[in-house]
């Protein structure tokens, strides 16, 4: 009988023990995964030249950062610069903010009659893009929603000729694809 009761304090001891080891493995479980997911987002934003990016590459760092805090607050930190990393990524079109849309190979030389229509089509298009916005829309599928004023600027006198006769002075035809885009999202009739 004495045998069994010692491997019995034996067996309690061991899982004991173990109680112990398993929350210091699952905070170094969730300091790497923290650790991983701060290099990938720092390495993304870099790419892409996100205005104002200020996270750091260096994985030892943040892991220890990881170490002396709580799962709340390294799930509050990674929410923070997520939500930084996706500002950046919306406002410049998923491109960053060094992005610049390339102008169509078949571009004729820049027509300083198209700068009055080309101006206005920029400002509405950012216009509408701003309503539809407002409607709570995020316009996740319409690339040429995330252009600033310039960019869609930029993409308008570079067009073809015959692209450009079809382009509207109010940006009429990206106003229909924002609310199509919204209606289907929001599931809801969208007017802009």
């Amino acid at each position: 009988m004495q045998f069994w009761g010692k491997a019995c304090l034996a067996i309690i001891a061991m899982a004991g023990a173990l109680a112990c080891v398993a929350p210091a493995a699952q905070a170094q479980d969730r300091c790497t995964a923290y650790a991983n997911e701060m290099v990938g987002l720092d390495q993304r934003a870099r790419q892409m030249r996100c205005p104002g990016w200020s996270s750091h590459s260096n994985w030892q760092n943040h892991y220890n950062w990881c170490t002396t805090k709580t799962p709340a607050q390294t799930n509050g930190a990674v929410d923070t610069w997520s939500a930084k990393f996706d500002g950046c990524a919306f406002s410049y079109g998923g491109q960053g903010g060094g992005y610049k849309p390339p102008p169509p190979a078949n571009a004729p030389k820049q027509d300083a009659s198209r700068t009055p229509i080309c101006k206005s089509f920029a400002k509405y298009l950012v216009t509408w893009r701003n309503k539809a916005i407002a409607t709570g829309c995020t316009l996740g599928a319409v690339k040429e929603g995330s252009w600033s004023e310039g960019e869609a600027y930029t993409f308008c006198m570079g067009t073809s000729d015959a692209e450009f006769r079809t382009r509207s002075p109010q940006a009429l035809g990206a106003k229909g694809v924002f609310e199509k885009a919204c209606t289907q999202e929001l599931r809801r009739p969208i007017k802009l």
